[in-house]
């Protein structure tokens, strides 16, 4: 269930049947013309919710603010330094492991969160805490077999704002997608500015080959593909909610591990 439609009756219940807490974690950020600028959020938050329904799990409400710093060219993007993200997050999670969950599952809707979400989770591994923490994106979970399924409906294997995720997007935020507003010359192919810098890293890598954000042929996309597409990664969802719900790994190792620092401050 979705934590803030709950009644106090259901959040306990919720908590003695050791259910796990689902953050969608999103930005806001221009998706070419024709996607809302919460496209990210809303499909991970559309598909924690619908694999909730199937494996009982309380999602809390999407945390919108993350690194988007390659989009800040246009308006529409929310950016917050590093360490108030950081920081931040990790009062969030503290306040929702205060509530009563021991484990929390972070799925990842905009790739640009990557790292600093992965830099938090290696910023806890000695942090005193009684819950264990989780991260996945929507297609990180997916069996070879569903990649496959996930890779058929589509007509290209484009990424940002193309067909994949403008169908997606259809599916998860109904009528929020206006196709005719996309005006880019289609297929849409990377420029290439950092080809002659290959293995060289620079934050500009996204901006080099993208510059209006819009990937492939969005035109190609439809609702049809993207409720397939949906129905794949929701079912991968909530498989991965009972297998988290299930881990007794993390723990036990993170009991282990916060041991071994406390014993090392001993000496």
């Amino acid at each position: 269930m979705e934590w803030r439609k709950m009644l106090p009756y259901q959040f306990n219940q919720a908590i003695a049947e050791g259910q796990i807490c689902i953050l969608p974690v999103g930005v806001l950020e221009r998706h070419g013309e024709h996607i809302p600028y919460g496209c990210d959020g809303g499909t991970a938050e559309k598909i924690a919710i619908e694999a909730a329904k199937i494996t009982p799990a309380v999602v809390f409400p999407t945390y919108y603010f993350g690194q988007v710093h390659e989009a800040s060219m246009h308006r529409g993007a929310i950016n917050f330094p590093a360490e108030m993200l950081i920081t931040h997050m990790r009062m969030l999670l503290d306040q929702i492991s205060y509530n009563g969950f021991k484990k929390i599952l972070i799925v990842r809707g905009h790739g640009g969160n990557k790292t600093w979400l992965e830099f938090l989770e290696k910023t806890l591994i000695n942090y005193e805490r009684d819950y264990c923490l989780y991260m996945v994106n929507s297609k990180s979970v997916l069996t070879e077999e569903e990649k496959e399924r996930f890779q058929a409906i589509f007509e290209t294997n484009d990424g940002h704002a193309g067909e994949k995720e403008t169908s997606i997007c259809m599916a998860s935020m109904p009528g929020c997608v206006d196709l005719s507003r996309q005006i880019f010359p289609e297929p849409i192919k990377p420029l290439g500015r950092m080809d002659g810098l290959k293995g060289i890293y620079t934050g500009y890598y996204f901006n080099a080959d993208w510059s209006e954000g819009v990937t492939g042929s969005p035109s190609l996309a439809s609702l049809e593909k993207g409720e397939r597409a949906l129905d794949i990664l929701v079912h991968a969802m909530a498989r991965t909610i009972s297998i988290v719900q299930n881990d007794t790994a993390i723990p036990e190792l993170q009991a282990e591990i916060l041991e071994k620092c406390r014993n090392l401050k001993k000496r």
